[in-house]
Protein backbone atom coordinates (compact mmCIF):
# COMPACT_ATOMS: atom_id res chain seq x y z
CA UNK A 1 0.00 0.00 0.00
CA UNK A 2 1.20 3.60 -0.78
CA UNK A 3 -0.42 5.38 2.16
CA UNK A 4 2.30 2.82 4.41
CA UNK A 5 5.22 4.92 2.41
CA UNK A 6 5.39 8.16 3.91
CA UNK A 7 8.49 9.02 1.81
CA UNK A 8 7.64 7.52 -1.45
CA UNK A 9 4.33 9.66 -1.06
CA UNK A 10 6.82 12.88 -0.36
CA UNK A 11 8.92 11.87 -3.56
CA UNK A 12 5.46 11.57 -5.98
CA UNK A 13 4.19 14.66 -4.77
CA UNK A 14 7.75 16.60 -5.68
CA UNK A 15 7.73 15.41 -9.08
CA UNK A 16 4.09 15.99 -9.46
CA UNK A 17 4.59 19.55 -8.68
CA UNK A 18 7.96 19.83 -10.84
CA UNK A 19 6.26 18.05 -13.75
CA UNK A 20 2.74 20.33 -13.23
CA UNK A 21 6.00 23.51 -13.34
CA UNK A 22 7.18 22.29 -16.49
CA UNK A 23 4.37 21.53 -18.45
CA UNK A 24 3.12 25.11 -17.13
CA UNK A 25 6.60 26.58 -18.52
CA UNK A 26 6.80 25.00 -21.47
CA UNK A 27 3.61 24.99 -22.98
CA UNK A 28 3.48 28.74 -21.92
CA UNK A 29 6.40 29.09 -24.21
CA UNK A 30 5.38 27.08 -26.95
CA UNK A 31 2.55 29.71 -27.52
CA UNK A 32 4.58 33.14 -27.08
CA UNK A 33 4.96 33.42 -22.90
CA UNK A 34 7.59 34.85 -21.62
CA UNK A 35 7.00 32.61 -17.62
CA UNK A 36 9.92 31.31 -15.78
CA UNK A 37 10.26 27.86 -14.06
CA UNK A 38 11.00 29.64 -11.08
CA UNK A 39 8.01 32.40 -10.83
CA UNK A 40 5.81 29.33 -12.13
CA UNK A 41 7.20 26.98 -9.67
CA UNK A 42 6.24 29.57 -6.54
CA UNK A 43 2.54 29.80 -8.02
CA UNK A 44 2.31 25.71 -8.09
CA UNK A 45 3.71 25.79 -4.60
CA UNK A 46 1.35 28.11 -3.31
CA UNK A 47 -1.31 26.67 -4.50
CA UNK A 48 -0.68 23.41 -3.17
CA UNK A 49 -0.17 25.12 0.40
CA UNK A 50 -3.79 26.50 0.09
CA UNK A 51 -5.05 22.72 -0.82
CA UNK A 52 -4.03 21.75 2.14
CA UNK A 53 -6.82 23.53 4.06
CA UNK A 54 -8.84 23.14 1.28
CA UNK A 55 -8.49 19.25 1.19
CA UNK A 56 -8.66 19.17 4.69
CA UNK A 57 -12.65 20.57 4.53
CA UNK A 58 -13.78 18.66 1.91
CA UNK A 59 -12.18 15.66 4.03
CA UNK A 60 -14.75 16.64 7.17
CA UNK A 61 -17.60 17.55 4.17
CA UNK A 62 -16.90 13.95 3.12
CA UNK A 63 -18.59 12.90 6.17
CA UNK A 64 -20.87 15.50 6.84
CA UNK A 65 -22.70 14.29 3.66
CA UNK A 66 -20.98 12.56 1.00
CA UNK A 67 -23.24 13.94 -2.02
CA UNK A 68 -22.59 17.19 -1.37
CA UNK A 69 -19.18 16.36 -1.19
CA UNK A 70 -18.89 14.65 -4.51
CA UNK A 71 -20.34 18.05 -6.11
CA UNK A 72 -17.73 20.18 -3.69
CA UNK A 73 -14.69 18.17 -5.08
CA UNK A 74 -15.92 19.04 -8.97
CA UNK A 75 -15.55 22.80 -7.73
CA UNK A 76 -12.53 22.46 -6.38
CA UNK A 77 -11.04 20.88 -8.73
CA UNK A 78 -12.12 23.48 -11.45
CA UNK A 79 -11.04 25.99 -8.98
CA UNK A 80 -7.75 24.67 -9.02
CA UNK A 81 -7.51 24.77 -12.64
CA UNK A 82 -8.73 28.22 -12.85
CA UNK A 83 -6.40 29.36 -10.59
CA UNK A 84 -3.25 27.18 -12.04
CA UNK A 85 -4.48 29.10 -15.46
CA UNK A 86 -4.66 32.52 -14.10
CA UNK A 87 -1.26 32.20 -12.69
CA UNK A 88 0.19 30.77 -16.32
CA UNK A 89 -1.46 33.89 -18.16
CA UNK A 90 0.02 36.28 -15.66
CA UNK A 91 3.30 34.53 -15.28
CA UNK A 92 3.54 34.07 -19.15
CA UNK A 93 1.78 37.57 -20.42
CA UNK A 94 -1.06 36.39 -21.74
CA UNK A 95 -4.22 38.47 -21.66
CA UNK A 96 -7.03 35.83 -21.63
CA UNK A 97 -7.03 33.55 -18.66
CA UNK A 98 -10.02 31.97 -20.34
CA UNK A 99 -7.78 30.48 -23.15
CA UNK A 100 -5.54 29.16 -20.83
CA UNK A 101 -7.89 27.68 -18.90
CA UNK A 102 -9.44 25.94 -22.25
CA UNK A 103 -6.21 24.98 -23.57
CA UNK A 104 -4.91 23.59 -19.94
CA UNK A 105 -7.83 21.56 -19.91
CA UNK A 106 -7.76 20.29 -23.69
CA UNK A 107 -3.32 19.79 -22.83
CA UNK A 108 -4.42 17.90 -19.45
CA UNK A 109 -6.69 15.63 -21.45
CA UNK A 110 -3.74 14.85 -24.25
CA UNK A 111 -1.02 13.94 -21.38
CA UNK A 112 -3.74 11.65 -19.42
CA UNK A 113 -4.49 9.86 -22.73
CA UNK A 114 -0.60 9.32 -23.22
CA UNK A 115 0.14 8.31 -19.70
CA UNK A 116 -2.93 5.66 -19.76
CA UNK A 117 -2.09 4.57 -23.13
CA UNK A 118 1.48 3.98 -22.20
CA UNK A 119 0.46 2.11 -18.73
CA UNK A 120 -1.85 0.16 -21.06
CA UNK A 121 0.73 -0.30 -23.38
CA UNK A 122 2.71 -1.94 -20.16
CA UNK A 123 -0.57 -4.21 -19.28
CA UNK A 124 -0.71 -2.07 -16.13
CA UNK A 125 -4.58 -1.65 -16.09
CA UNK A 126 -6.43 0.97 -13.25
CA UNK A 127 -9.66 0.02 -14.67
CA UNK A 128 -11.58 -3.12 -15.09
CA UNK A 129 -12.57 -3.47 -18.73
CA UNK A 130 -16.22 -4.07 -19.11
CA UNK A 131 -17.08 -7.15 -21.48
CA UNK A 132 -19.92 -9.49 -22.07
CA UNK A 133 -17.96 -12.46 -20.69
CA UNK A 134 -19.04 -12.01 -17.12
Amino acid sequence: NILSKPLLLVFLEIFKILFITTVITYTGRLFGGKGSFINLLKSVVWIHFILIFINFLLFVSIYLNINISGYLIMLANIWIIWVLSECAARAHGFKSTFLVFVFGLIILIIIMALILQVLNSNDIIFLERVSSNA
